[in-house]
């Protein structure tokens, strides 16, 4: 299933990335793509060369990404150390923000 624009799933945590991830793709049967800091070469090419509408992802691997909508799940994990990330986060979204 496809949808229109692009979404930033944006976590804190890159552990998060992948439960994401799985629940998105196998259980509400979206096509999406996930990338973080730290993924072996193969597969962040892999990723990048078929990239999927939405992108679930961290606040520090968006630094410089612009989606149409962002999505923040965990707003309520989110403490001091990572209010910062928080202001990326929310910036990075040209039309929409949607904090969980």
């Amino acid at each position: 299933m496809k949808i229109g624009g692009n979404i930033g799933i944006l976590l804190v945590h890159k552990g998060d990335v992948n439960y994401y991830h799985n629940i998105i793709k196998n259980e509400l049967k979206f096509e999406c793509s996930y990338y973080y800091n730290g993924m072996e070469q193969q597969e962040r090419n892999r990723v990048e060369s078929d990239l999927k509408n939405i992108l679930v992802t961290t606040f520090k691997s968006a630094k410089g990404m612009e989606f149409d909508t962002v999505i923040i799940p965990e707003l309520h994990n989110i403490n001091e150390e990572y209010k910062k990330q928080l202001f990326v986060g929310t910036t990075r979204a040209r039309s929409n923000y949607l904090c969980l």
